[in-house]
């Protein structure tokens, strides 16, 4: 029952007031808040990953730039 992050997508002036307090309440007690979904789904692929301890590190020299 408890809020573990909030996903705020906004369409119209008055949402986007609303939006505000929202966002304000979510970052007082540190509740991740994001603006898009894309930004939702990272997070949820980030977790999934954490989760399965499959998350690893490369460094760009590794990307042949």
């Amino acid at each position: 029952g408890n809020i573990q992050f909030v996903v705020n997508t906004t369409f119209g002036e008055q949402s986007i007031k609303d939006s505000l307090s929202l966002r304000r309440a979510s970052l007082t007690i540190n509740i991740p808040y994001y603006t898009t979904i894309a930004g939702s789904f990272a997070l949820l692929k980030a977790l999934r990953a954490l989760k399965q301890n499959s998350m690893k590190v490369t460094p760009l020299q590794e990307y042949g730039m």
